[in-house]
């Protein structure tokens, strides 16, 4: 929750298995229902640094979009 307040996205760097990174961005829709828009893949690919400069503002990005939409 920390991470979601200070910079709109969580990740998760091998914490649910040590092979796999993801980033993940809260979606509350306009009923307010919470969704999540979640974006991962091999560790060997999907970097730390991937995930906080470029996954994760991409996904905070796009749930504005799809809320200011909805």
């Amino acid at each position: 929750a920390r991470d979601v307040a200070e910079r709109g996205f969580c990740m998760s760097v091998g914490d649910w298995r040590p092979d796999v990174n993801a980033v993940g961005v809260p979606l509350v829709a306009h009923d307010r229902n919470v969704y999540g828009l979640i974006c991962g893949g091999p560790a060997f690919r999907v970097s730390r640094k991937a995930l906080e400069k470029d996954f994760g503002p991409r996904l905070v990005e796009l749930a504005k979009k799809i809320t200011a939409a909805s």
